[in-house]
C-alpha cells in the first residue's frame, strides 16, 4: 500500500491560536506516507528520511525552536527536523515551542514501516477466522459422527495459526482471569492425615486402637510385672495420630493446573515459530505467556499435583465460575487445533502467503457475521463440511437463513451463497442469428462465479434477487485536495467487472466489490434500476458493513 501525500496535522495553541500546518514529507518532496484516517500513525517506507515543515504558518510561531532536530534548513517551508525512518516502531514526539521554551504545540506520532501495516491485516484476518473456526468445529463436532482426535503433530499447523486459535480459545484475557479467580476462590476437600506418636503423647485415634494393637509392626516386651504381663508378650512403641485438613489439591485444581500449563507450552511454541512480536497477536502471546507464567508460580498452583485423569463430567468444573471458563477454554483450544484445515494452512504459511485469497475467506466470515447480526437472524453451515478430522470450505453453497428476514417493510426467504456457478441454458432459443437466453437463473453467454451472492426470494411470490460481491485486495491511493491525508480507494477496473455480473447473470440487482480502503461508492445510471459500487472492509478497523448491506439490499427491493 502506497500513498500519494504527504501527512498533515494541523496545529493549535490550547486556546486555539492558529499556528499552521506540520507536514511530513520525504526529502525528494514526493508522497510516500499514509496516515490512518482516525489515528496520529504515519506508515512509512524503511529507506528515505522524512523532513518537517510547517505551512501556512502564523505570526505566533515566529522565533520557534523545533525539538525534534537541531539542524534547520530553509526549503519551501519552515523545515524544524528530519525523522529518519530508523526512529520507527515507536512514538515520536514533535511540536513546537516558543523563544523562552514554553510548549505552543505538540502531537505524537507513531511510525510504522509501510510493510507493518500489511502485516497486521494479514495477522487480523487469521485471527478472526481462527475464532469462527474454533466456534464452528464445537458445533460441528456436537452434530457429527466423523471421528477426530487432538493433531499432536502441531508443528505442522503455520505458528500464526496455532497462536490464533489459543487466543480464540482463550478469550484474549478471560482464560487468565478465570486462572486468576481460581487461585483465590479454589475449592478444597477435607484430608486426612496419620502419622504415628510415641506413646504417652496426645492425638492418639483411639478408634484404631484394637486394630494397631494386633497388626503393629514396631513392639516392645511387656515386663512381667506389668499388669498386662500375662496377657501380652509385647505391645507397640508408637499410637496412630490424626489431622484432619482442608486441602486445595483437588481434582479440579488439578485441571485447571493442568490446563494453564498446556496453554502457556503452546503459545510459547507458537512464538518460537517466527511470530513477529510487534505484531498484535505476536504482543497477546508475550503477554499472555508472562501472565500464566507468574500465576502458575505461584504458591497455590505450585502446592497443587499433577493431573492423572480428565473428569470432563465434574460438577465443579462445569458449573462453578472460573472453573467452567477454564473447561470451555479448554476444549476450545483442542477443537481448534484439532481439525487439520489444509486450505488455510497453505494461505497461512509464510513462504506461500496468498493475501487475497485470505481476505477472500475473511471476507465471507466478516458477511455471515453482519448478516446475521444485521437481521437478527442464523446462517446455516452449508458452507463447511467435516470430514474424518478435516475442516473444508465447500464452494458453491449456499447457508440459508433460519427465519424470513424484512427488508423494505417486505419479507424474503435469503440465502448467502459461495462461489455460486452461474450458466447459460442448456438449450437457448435460436432465432435466425440470434441465441436466446430465457429469464431464469443463470447467464446469457458463459459461466460466471461471484465470490459471493445474496439470494432473495420474495414469501408471497416467485422469481428471485441477486446482489453479487467480490473480494478484491487491491487499493490505489489518491490525493484529496480537501482532505490532505490519501484516501485508499479502488481500483476502477475493478468496478468495471461489476457490470459483467450485473447484466450477465439474469435476476441480477446489484454488484458491488468488497475492498480494504476508506471510500464507500455507489454508482447507478438514471435509466437503470440496479447498482454497482465498492465498500470498504478493512481488516483490523471498524467499518459499517452492515449498515452497508441494509443499504444495498433496500435499494435492491425497492428498484426491482
Amino acid at each position: 500500500m502506497t500513498a500519494t501525500s504527504t501527512i498533515t496535522f494541523p496545529c493549535r495553541m490550547p486556546d486555539g491560536t492558529w499556528l499552521g500546518e506540520l507536514q511530513i514529507a520525504d526529502q525528494r518532496g514526493k508522497a510516500t506516507l499514509e496516515r490512518d484516517a482516525t489515528t496520529a500513525r504515519a506508515w512509512i517506507g524503511e529507506l528515505d528520511d522524512y523532513i518537517v515543515l510547517l505551512r501556512d504558518a502564523s505570526p505566533a510561531v515566529s522565533g520557534f525552536t523545533a525539538p525534534v532536530s537541531a539542524g534547520r534548513i530553509e526549503n519551501d517551508g519552515a523545515l524544524f527536523g528530519f525523522l529518519p525512518s530508523q526512529a520507527g516502531l515507536g512514538s515520536v514526539r514533535i511540536g513546537l515551542a516558543g523563544p523562552s521554551g514554553e510548549p505552543l504545540w505538540h502531537q505524537s506520532v507513531s511510525i510504522r514501516p509501510a510493510k507493518f501495516r500489511d502485516t497486521i491485516e494479514f495477522e487480523t484476518m487469521v485471527s478472526e477466522i481462527c475464532d469462527w473456526r474454533t466456534a464452528l468445529t464445537l458445533d460441528l463436532r456436537a452434530s457429527s459422527s466423523a471421528p477426530w482426535t487432538l493433531d499432536r503433530n502441531l508443528v505442522a499447523i503455520p505458528a500464526e495459526e496455532r497462536l490464533a486459535v489459543l487466543r480464540a480459545a482463550a478469550g484474549e484475557t478471560a482464560f487468565v482471569e478465570a486462572l486468576r479467580h481460581i487461585e483465590n476462590n479454589a475449592t478444597s476437600k477435607l484430608e486426612r492425615e496419620t502419622t504415628l506418636v510415641r506413646l504417652g503423647e496426645s492425638g492418639i485415634d483411639t478408634h484404631s486402637l484394637g486394630q494397631h494393637l494386633s497388626s503393629a509392626v514396631r513392639r516392645r516386651a511387656v515386663p512381667s510385672s506389668h499388669r498386662l504381663g500375662s496377657r501380652l508378650s509385647a505391645i507397640p512403641t508408637e499410637m496412630p495420630s490424626v489431622r484432619r485438613y482442608d486441602s486445595t489439591d483437588t481434582p479440579d485444581n488439578r485441571f485447571a493446573k493442568f490446563v494453564g500449563e498446556g496453554f502457556r507450552r503452546r503459545i510459547v511454541e507458537a512464538i518460537g515459530g517466527g511470530i513477529d512480536l510487534r505484531t498484535p497477536l505476536g504482543a497477546w502471546g508475550m503477554r499472555t505467556a508472562s501472565m500464566l507464567d507468574r500465576i502458575l508460580g505461584s504458591r497455590f498452583y505450585r502446592g497443587v499435583g499433577n493431573l492423572t485423569r480428565l473428569e470432563l463430567g465434574s460438577p465443579g468444573l462445569q458449573r462453578r465460575r472460573g472453573y467452567r471458563k477454564v473447561l470451555e477454554a479448554f476444549l476450545a483450544g483442542q477443537a481448534g487445533l484439532a481439525v487439520k484445515w489444509d486450505d488455510l494452512d497453505a494461505l497461512v504459511h509464510a513462504e506461500t502467503r496468498d493475501v487475497p485469497s485470505l481476505y477472500e475467506i475473511w471476507c465471507l466470515v466478516r458477511l455471515r457475521d453482519e448478516i446475521e447480526k444485521t437481521y437478527g437472524i442464523a446462517l446455516s453451515q452449508d458452507h463447511i463440511s467435516l470430514s474424518l478430522g478435516r475442516l473444508k470450505l465447500r464452494r458453491g453453497t449456499a447457508a440459508t437463513a433460519s427465519n424470513l428476514v424484512k427488508i423494505a417493510d417486505q419479507p424474503f426467504a435469503m440465502k448467502l451463497w459461495y462461489n455460486r456457478s452461474f450458466s447459460p441454458a442448456p438449450s437457448p432459443a435460436v432465432n435466425g442469428f440470434w441465441k436466446t437466453s430465457p429469464l431464469s437463473t443463470g447467464t446469457w453467454t458463459k459461466t460466471m462465479m461471484p465470490d459471493f451472492t445474496i439470494e432473495l426470494r420474495p414469501k408471497d411470490g416467485p422469481g428471485e434477487l441477486l446482489v453479487h460481491l467480490d473480494a478484491k485486495y487491491k487499493l490505489k491511493s489518491i490525493r484529496n485536495s480537501q482532505n490532505p491525508p490519501p484516501d485508499r480507494t479502488h481500483k476502477a477496473d475493478d468496478v468495471d467487472k461489476m457490470h459483467a455480473y450485473l447484466f450477465g447473470i439474469n435476476n441480477s440487482v446489484g454488484a458491488y466489490i468488497l475492498y480494504p480502503g476508506d471510500t464507500t461508492s455507489y454508482f447507478r445510471r438514471s435509466d437503470l434500476r440496479s447498482t454497482i459500487g465498492a465498500i470498504p472492509v478493512v481488516p483490523g478497523e471498524s467499518q459499517n458493513l452492515g449498515d452497508c448491506l441494509k443499504e444495498i439490499l433496500e435499494a435492491a427491493v425497492r428498484d426491482a
